[in-house]
């Protein structure tokens, strides 16, 4: 994994090598300039980690320099293909494979790629610069342009200290954000600050920009006819993503939780390569603390297996290093736990795989059985919808409040019209502003699911693997493990996976009662029964400990015209007061405005 950044224009003379970016690859940097253009590449290196793979990297032609953040895992067999064109190559990385393979085939090359990626390719002839980012938004992506001048990065930090500008708060985001937890692209949280969205390109010319798709998630044409065919392919896309996922130069471990996900992708690696090391991390005195059950299933899987535990002042410490950190206010407290076991894990090996993404693809998430619920018995809890407003906005302090939020969100869920209980379901605060321009993407997807003839569970699974996977979920996952140089490998969110993912009935997943039905169904293969049925618990830190020694929203506010950023501010403190998600969410925002806006606030 690494950092880029990039700019072109009159200013060139003003940038220069700098270490903003250096978190995301400590191991070299460089840089390509030449007139107007400047390049720039930090590196964690993983394929050939000899001088040879430094970037930036120029094609066998020498037209084109190519800045590269990602892994290609097919890119042994596209170097064949090149080869067998008389292309040569000095180097065993993916990212000689990209560019030499733009040479030969320009924008044809994209959708041939699999695996995560985020580049940026300048042809030195015409003076043209194309990103591009892969189509599932593993690898963040963001640009800033006006007129002849352009400039992206893999942070948004990098444009707000080296773009010559002032920047203003987008609000419409930021409404965004307090409505889903996090900024979906192409918005960021600052005015004239974009994020290039999964599967597009973007093309410079010097003077225009143009947007195109080259590869976006599509509903399929056919579905699987029958559970067990559908059964034989996943397991088949599975085993071949994980084998993909394990090609490196260097030693690759696992993550480990007490949950399905982890433990499956920790099974079928350790069959490719047996002295595999999981890491857990241990939250003692945790209600997520998963440290026993994770140990139960690395002794059943037989693989090396290293605790990582932590105390809850780590935890404090890191919540204010995460908050300095983020470049956009993100309401998902989980990164915390995220970034604590990437820094440890970082000390040990430079790549790891996750199970990540097996939750929107296969139905894991809570939320999905109170969807069901209500598509199928919501005529008979309508008339019981008023008794969830007696009951108290709660956290999830303990098993008895995170039940209670359960029951509230279910109950204020329920509606005649499924967009907005799906609406209902997912929304942190409810607010009118913002609202709107959310509904109508979800009936978007929601026309789309039923358009694909898989029915009305569809809806909730299409929009998650569109919208919440890549703009929290990955999100997360990049920003946690790059603040430490670590890459983490998501072989859940790979084509061939997610292609067949969506040839599956969505019933074959999920229902009222049961979540990820297929996925275990394929996964005793590997992994005993009492791995497979366990309780999810989720990935997440003892936040109410945290929440005790960070600013609260009355300090974090003092300085900061909240009034007039958020004409209802009155409204949005109100619902945050006893729900620590929702206090998180607004000490993370407020946190954000100081720093970027008020930091004399």
């Amino acid at each position: 994994m690494c950092g880029i950044a990039g700019y072109i224009g009159e200013n060139v003379s003003g940038f220069s090598l700098d270490n903003i970016l250096k978190h995301r690859g400590p191991d070299s940097s460089g840089t390509f300039v030449e007139e107007n253009v400047l390049l720039l590449h930090h590196r964690l290196a993983i394929m050939d980690p000899t001088d040879r793979g430094s970037q930036p990297m120029e094609s066998h032609c020498g037209r084109f320099v190519i800045v590269f953040n990602g892994m290609i895992y097919n890119f042994r067999e596209l170097k064949r293909d090149l080869e067998r064109k008389g292309i040569s190559f000095r180097t065993n990385t993916d990212t000689e494979v990209v560019v030499n393979g733009y040479s030969a085939l320009g924008k044809d090359i994209f959708p041939m790629l699999r695996g995560m990626f985020a580049l940026a390719i300048y042809d030195k002839d015409t003076g043209q610069l194309v990103l591009a980012r892969d189509p599932f938004g593993i690898k963040p992506l963001v640009y800033w342009y006006r007129h002849k001048e352009f400039a992206f990065a893999s942070e948004i930090k990098w444009l707000v200290k080296k773009i010559n500008t002032s920047f203003e708060p987008n609000v419409d985001a930021l409404y965004l954000f307090l409505h889903l937890g996090y900024i979906p692209a192409p918005h960021s949280a600052f005015k004239h600050i974009y994020k290039l969205e999964p599967g597009h390109l973007l093309v410079f010319d010097g003077e225009n920009v143009s947007i195109e798709e080259f590869e976006v998630i599509k509903q399929p044409n056919q579905l699987f006819n029958s559970y067990d065919e559908a059964t034989r392919n996943v397991k088949d896309a599975i085993l071949d993503s994980v084998n993909h996922h394990l090609v490196s130069d260097v030693p690759v471990a696992t993550f480990l939780s007490g949950g399905l996900d982890s433990a499956l992708i920790t099974a079928i690696a350790k069959d490719f390569i047996p002295d595999i090391t999981a890491f857990t991390i241990a939250f003692p005195g945790s209600l997520q603390d998963e440290t026993q059950e994770a140990s139960e299933t690395a002794k059943a899987i037989g693989v090396r297996h290293e605790i990582i535990p932590l105390d809850s002042q780590r935890f404090i410490d890191l919540s204010h290093q995460i908050l300095d950190h983020l470049d956009e206010p993100f309401a998902d407290y989980s990164i915390i736990a995220e970034a604590l076991v990437c820094r440890e894990t970082a000390q040990h090996v430079k790549v790891v795989l996750s199970g990540d993404g097996a939750d929107e693809l296969w139905g894991g998430y809570l939320r999905y059985n109170a969807y069901a619920t209500i598509v199928k018995y919501g005529w008979l809890l309508k008339p019981f919808k008023f008794l969830g407003t007696f009951l108290p906005d709660t956290g999830r302090k303990t098993t008895l409040s995170y039940w209670n939020l359960r029951l509230k969100k279910l109950l204020g869920a329920v509606d005649n019209d499924f967009v907005n209980t799906w609406y209902n379901l997912i929304k942190i605060f409810d607010l009118t502003r913002g609202r709107e321009e959310i509904i109508q993407i979800l009936k978007r997807y929601f026309a789309e699911s039923l358009g694909s003839g898989k029915g009305l569970l569809e809806f909730p699974l299409w929009f998650d693997i569109n919208y919440t996977l890549p703009y929290d979920m990955l999100a997360k996952v990049d920003t946690a493990s790059m603040m430490w140089g670590l890459e983490i490998r998501v072989p859940f969110v790979d084509k061939v996976v997610v292609d067949t993912a969506l040839k599956v009935h969505p019933e074959w997943k999920y229902d009222t009662r049961h979540r990820k039905k297929i996925l275990r169904d394929i996964a005793r293969t590997w992994l005993p029964e009492h791995v497979i049925n366990r309780p999810k618990k989720g990935f997440e830190p003892p936040l109410a400990r945290m929440l005790k020694h960070l600013p609260d929203i009355e300090s974090l506010q003092k300085g900061i015209p909240v009034k007039d950023l958020f004409p209802d501010w009155n409204i949005i403190v109100k619902q945050a007061q006893r729900n620590e998600h929702k206090t998180w969410a607004l000490i993370s925002l407020l946190y954000w405005i100081k720093k970027f806006f008020f930091p004399a606030g």
